[in-house]
């Protein structure tokens, strides 16, 4: 209750900061599993700044294991490449992005998903704490070829050496 009302307070102050908007989303989605008001945070943040990478991958994982909407999220991920240069900084963002392909898109990206992750993995990306097990989750049920692959990607990417 305390979280939620520092980020109202702080939408209070900037209305269209998107950080706060697409945080606040997570929040709602994560905490409170509300994914109609989720959503519309997630598009709030976007018309805010369409360009920011953690939204458009954040609101491509609510659509990918929220939603069912594999479309629509292959077209948020794409842009959240296209708007991330590789550094320190973006590597576990990079990390989630492929990760989500590998699992997901397998059939079209699965070859170089498993390169790209690998490799960021083996450069320290992560992102501990993220939970992967609705992708997991959902990689099964749709009957992913590696499954197991699926899941050591999942842990190794969110949980401490």
């Amino acid at each position: 209750d305390q979280a939620e009302e520092y980020y109202k307070r702080a939408l209070e102050a900037e209305p269209k900061d998107a950080n706060t908007l697409g945080n606040y989303a997570n929040f709602l989605c994560d905490i409170h599993h509300d994914y109609d008001q989720a959503e519309a945070y997630y598009k709030r943040a976007l018309e805010a700044e369409p360009n920011h990478a953690n939204n458009l991958g954040n609101y491509a994982h609510f659509l990918i294991t929220c939603r069912g909407d594999l479309k629509r999220a292959d077209s948020l991920i794409r842009q959240a490449f296209e708007n991330t240069a590789e550094n320190e900084r973006t590597k576990p963002l990079l990390a989630g992005l492929w990760f989500y392909r590998y699992a997901h898109y397998y059939e079209e990206w699965g070859a170089e998903a498993e390169k790209e992750l690998a490799a960021l993995l083996n450069a320290g990306a992560k992102s501990i704490g993220w939970n992967l097990a609705p992708d997991i989750e959902l990689a099964r049920k749709n009957r992913h070829p590696h499954i197991e692959q699926v899941e050591a990607f999942a842990k190794a990417l969110t949980e401490k050496a």
